[in-house]
């Protein structure tokens, strides 16, 4: 995974693998997210902006989650919409 921060300050992520016959990086997928990538698990990317929202995106099928924080502060209360 590289990500690369473009002139509207969000960040373009791409996914590569190794092609094994020429051993050169190949890109799989590109994903223009608006935070900072947190974590890469299989087909799972999420993305954060450090304070109240978090993106969950399955990159191979482009689903994806947005969890928003609760105006009231806890390290433990998110909502799914």
């Amino acid at each position: 995974m590289s990500g690369i921060r473009n002139s509207s300050n969000a960040q373009t992520v791409q996914i590569m693998t190794i092609d094994g016959g020429t051993e050169a990086f190949v890109t799989l997928c590109t994903l223009d997210i608006p935070f900072r990538a947190m974590t890469l698990r299989g087909d799972i990317l999420a993305a954060s902006d450090d304070v109240n929202e978090t993106h969950i995106v399955n990159w191979r099928t482009q689903e994806y989650a947005v969890l928003w924080g609760s105006d009231e502060p806890s390290e433990h209360n998110f909502q799914v919409k």
